[in-house]
């Protein structure tokens, strides 16, 4: 929907020449605010996102949570650091979490965090985090794609060790079984 010359002309003084330059100014603002998807990965699966969140974290001092939203066609649409803290943990507010995913219309995420320590075995405290992710994510129809935890050489994925999917049973499970 570029702006037409002609409605530029009716601007009293406005002449020709300048309408043009105008109106392609403007279209040009319009293009550079939309958002570039070549700038926008697709993430088509654990190791794709291991090693996007790889580059993003290993080797820094404290742990750093960041989430990756993506759309239906797994295409990145944000990229949110959503916690930092200390060396020994951090608990990222779960309503954060599910506030952005709402405010970028992602279909589901990789939530992605790193372990000073540079150990990448995922601690009780992670394991409670992403299970009340999927509890509170799906009756929004939100996918918790992953959890990924970043340690010093290797990363644990919480989908390809099969720990997703027993959390995921885990939070359909009536309380008292």
């Amino acid at each position: 929907a570029e702006m037409p010359i002609s409605s530029l002309l009716s601007v009293k003084g406005l002449k020709q020449a300048k309408a043009a330059q105008l109106a392609a100014a403007i279209e040009l603002a319009r293009r550079i605010a939309l958002p570039d998807k070549r700038t926008r990965p697709i993430i088509k699966g654990t190791l794709q996102a291991a090693r996007y969140l790889q580059e993003r974290l290993r080797g820094l001092p404290d742990e750093h949570f960041r989430v990756l939203y993506l759309n239906r066609q797994n295409r990145l649409l944000d990229d949110a650091l959503i916690a930092q803290g200390t060396v020994d943990g951090v608990r990222p507010p779960i309503r954060t979490i599910i506030n952005r995913a709402l405010q970028v219309n992602a279909s589901g995420f990789v939530a992605g965090h790193n372990h000073p320590s540079g150990a990448a075995e995922p601690s009780e405290s992670d394991r409670l985090l992403t299970q009340d992710l999927i509890a509170a994510c799906r009756p929004l129809g939100l996918k918790v794609l992953d959890h990924i935890i970043v340690g010093e050489e290797t990363t644990f994925s919480f989908a390809d060790s099969g720990l997703l999917d027993e959390l995921e049973l885990l939070c359909l499970a009536p309380d008292d079984a």
